[in-house]
């Protein structure tokens, strides 16, 4: 609770946000010093125009998450080389310009399977037939992105705690601290490591979210590190933010009102008449707008 205090004064010192945003990036940094016991993860996303502050929550992150690595369009051998192929989840990445991630590359794949324990990546090493070998890559940990638009990816995006930036004059400047702050920030950050050292043992609690499914891998690990805290009940309002817009989202999304249409075009053998639904589709509808293009 002292350290999430620590980190709470400066999260207020640095960041302009809603209360929500503030305190998933408070417990977010905690958590980062917790993957020993946690089995799997939302990941950050601050998305704003130009000047808007994203980049400070990354910065946040590189200056007190646990073993940060900060950059921009991170290539994947230095994503695969900071994790490694011994120890899991031994650090946290943190991407600028997320915006520019490409739903068709590896990245893309890597980080939809990494929220959870135990994902790795295969890859051949040597550069000749008698050399080459296979190496296993550990790619679960903490990841933090930052960009002006979310890419269009349907998996990625159900993986992402959104956090909307808009331009704000914060306290001070994260990317340009004082000789005083960054001795606090650094000491802050050396009491984390010491805490993780501590309680390296240490079981996580198991607490009963009530989430299911998706929203419970997301969420019932980060409410697991506040638990029994004073801010426990701001984690809650938190994960219960978050999964409301996740439902809302899926509701209103173009799938789930196709599927509206076509429950209401079966008949009594649960058939459909593909000219009765293409005619309700583009005649008299109330969930698909648009006209029909002849």
């Amino acid at each position: 609770e002292e350290l999430l205090d620590e980190i709470k004064v400066l999260v207020d010192r640095y960041v302009v946000a809603d209360d929500i945003a503030k305190y998933l990036i408070q417990i977010d940094i905690l958590l980062s010093y917790c993957q020993e016991w946690i089995t799997t993860l939302h990941f950050p996303y601050s998305v704003g125009d130009t000047e808007s502050g994203k980049s400070t929550i990354l910065h946040m992150a590189a200056w007190l998450c646990y073993r940060c690595h900060l950059g921009e369009d991170i290539p994947m051998a230095d994503i695969y080389n900071f994790l490694g192929k011994d120890e899991e989840a031994c650090g946290t990445i943190a991407e600028d310009e997320a915006q520019g991630l490409d739903p068709r590359d590896e990245k893309m794949r890597m980080y939809k399977g990494s929220y959870s324990k135990g994902s790795r990546k295969a890859r051949i090493l040597g550069a000749d037939t008698s050399g080459k070998h296979q190496v296993f890559y550990h790619t679960f940990c903490p990841k933090w992105f930052a960009g002006e638009k979310i890419p269009n990816d349907k998996g990625f995006m159900e993986r992402l705690a959104v956090i909307h930036m808009i331009s704000g004059v914060p306290l001070s400047n994260i990317k340009r601290p004082s000789i005083d702050e960054v001795k606090k920030l650094n000491n802050l950050r050396n009491k984390l490591l010491i805490w993780k050292l501590q309680n390296i043992e240490t079981k996580m609690p198991c607490v009963e979210s009530n989430f299911k499914n998706r929203d419970a891998e997301l969420w019932d690990d980060f409410l697991a590190v506040a638990y029994d805290t004073k801010y426990f009940e701001n984690a809650k309002k938190v994960a219960d933010s978050y999964v409301t817009q996740r439902q809302d989202g899926i509701r209103n999304s173009f799938e789930a009102r196709l599927f509206k249409i076509v429950l209401i075009c079966l008949n009594d053998n649960y058939e459909v008449n593909a000219l009765a639904l293409w005619d309700y589709i583009t005649k008299n509808n109330p969930e698909l707008s648009g006209s029909l293009d002849e």
